[in-house]
């Protein structure tokens, strides 16, 4: 069976356990909607999806310095609020994954899935810039 490119992860009261198994089982996922549960304090689980390019975190806010080690992200969401309680979480990750935009953003109702749809959009924008700003660099003043 194939895994899925997409996926979005939604539900109430998953445990720690729940949340480990659930990304146990797709470990090729490469986007990722997740709104993090309460019970859901760790992140380190998702340092199993080797493939994960864009991640987009909903929810509660746990502690974020597990992804700092997924060097292939290359687009993370993180609540607004994340950025103003911890904004040298959000630094490190910053320095640490380089190539990856990080940018805040509001909890919106994502049932509809819509964000899935935006996602790869983002990414190719975010690529389309970085290769204009990488071309300006090669050709000097």
């Amino acid at each position: 069976m194939q895994e899925p490119p997409l996926a979005q992860l939604r539900r109430k009261n998953l445990s720690q356990k729940q949340f480990a198994q659930t990304i146990a089982r797709v470990p090729k996922l490469r986007a990722l909607v997740l709104f993090v549960a309460e019970e859901v304090k760790d992140l380190a689980p998702l340092q199993r999806l080797a493939e994960l390019e864009d991640l987009v975190l909903v929810g509660s806010e746990p502690d974020a310095a597990p992804l700092r080690d997924m060097k292939k992200l290359r687009f993370l969401l993180l609540q607004r609020d994340y950025f103003e309680k911890t904004p040298e979480t959000v630094q490190r990750l910053k320095a640490a994954l380089p190539e990856c935009l990080i940018v805040p953003g509001k909890p919106l109702c994502l049932g509809s899935g819509w964000i899935l749809l935006l996602l790869p959009g983002v990414a190719a924008a975010w690529f389309v810039a970085r290769g204009a700003r990488a071309r300006a660099v090669s050709r000097g003043p």
